[in-house]
């Protein structure tokens, strides 16, 4: 389990996808398994 945390009402950037995306290919990496991003109903772009 690994976290990033983000202000509430953050609107994502180019720069925050591609570190969500770093992120989730070291998980892969580290534990050789499928890994799964959730979010919170907030930060969900309308």
């Amino acid at each position: 389990v690994d976290r990033l945390d983000f202000s509430d009402h953050h609107f994502f950037n180019d720069y925050d996808l591609e570190l969500i995306q770093e992120r989730v290919r070291q998980l892969v990496d580290q534990h050789n398994k499928q890994t799964v991003v959730l979010v919170t109903e907030k930060v969900l772009p309308s």
